[in-house]
């Protein structure tokens, strides 16, 4: 199927149950409650991008049963979070990030009990997360590669050698805007570290975030 043909999630029964049967196969708890809820979603186009993230959270499922997640899905807690990230992966042209919904999905049911208003606004921060600030954040959590202090910036450089310097400025003031990363006290942060250990400079909403869109969280 072309990705980009334009099939309403809502008035399409045929596609929702081949999605939810194929989620069954390989998460059962998980795929069955799906259709009644699925069937209240409207998604407007790009439904081969929605169906990809559903499989993508089904095989972070796979052989677990989050105690009390099969009756979170059925919430309305739920429900909002759900519809919000299918309507956002449908628009979404990055594959990487459409990924991060799926993982953010799985996560949620993995960790029911989590603050809903926090959640609400991890998913608002995901949102307006580029791909490339995710990219940032992950060449922030990458392991030290050892050797000599550097500075900071020079350090993303090597890690992001395609995007530009600019651009990482950039990115690092709209993560520091919204208190996912703080460069400002970096010399303080960084006093006692081992050389090229960034880690430290995403702050502790920042970690919440990444173990909610990264896999495994």
């Amino acid at each position: 199927m072309d990705e980009k043909k334009k099939i309403s999630l809502s008035t399409t029964p045929d596609d929702i149950l081949e999605s939810v049967n194929s989620i069954s196969v390989v998460t059962p708890w998980f795929g069955q409650p799906l259709f009644p809820i699925l069937a209240k979603v409207s998604i407007p186009h790009n439904y081969e991008r929605v169906r990809a993230v559903l499989l993508e959270m089904a095989q972070q499922l796979k052989g677990s049963e989050p105690e009390d997640a099969a009756r979170y899905l059925k919430t309305d807690d739920f429900y909002v979070l759900l519809e919000r990230a299918l309507r956002d992966s449908a628009n979404e042209p990055d594959e990487n990030k459409r990924r991060c919904y799926a993982y953010f999905l799985a996560n949620d049911l993995k960790l029911p009990h989590q603050s809903y208003i926090e959640k609400i606004s991890m998913m608002h921060d995901l949102e307006l997360l580029p791909p490339d600030g995710i990219r940032l954040l992950k060449a922030l959590l990458r392991e030290p590669e050892g050797g000599v202090f550097i500075p900071i910036f020079q350090t993303l450089q090597q890690r992001l050698p395609d995007m530009a310097s600019e651009r990482i400025t950039e990115l690092a003031g709209q993560l520091e805007e919204r208190g996912i990363a703080n460069f400002k006290n970096q010399t303080a942060l960084l006093r006692g570290r081992r050389p090229g250990d960034l880690q430290v400079l995403i702050s502790r909403y920042g970690q919440k975030l990444l173990s909610y869109i990264l896999p495994g969280g």
